[in-house]
């Protein structure tokens, strides 16, 4: 059951489901006490906010021709996301 529950929660972060995905990770943290894989989802959901967050504020940035700012709020996303540095 924890690999399908762990398995679960990633399909949720990868579908960018941020509401399901924090929902069985809370769950999975509280129904396995201490299970690092859940705490490491719930440390990679905050990270994917972040990114989703910071990208939004750029779009929106750029729609009102504000693109110092949008580029700015751009290049935090590789501190806020080891994943985006190439």
């Amino acid at each position: 059951e924890l690999n399908v529950r762990l398995s679960a929660a990633r399909q949720r972060l990868i579908a960018e489901d941020f509401v399901a995905a924090r929902e069985l990770i809370e769950r999975g943290l509280r129904d396995f006490p201490g299970e690092q894989k859940f705490a490491a989802l719930a440390e990679e959901l905050g990270r994917k906010q972040q990114k989703h967050a910071a990208i939004s504020a750029a779009r929106e940035l750029l729609e009102h021709h504000r693109f110092d700012e949008a580029e700015q709020a751009l290049a935090q996303l590789p501190a806020a996301d080891p994943d985006a540095r190439g």
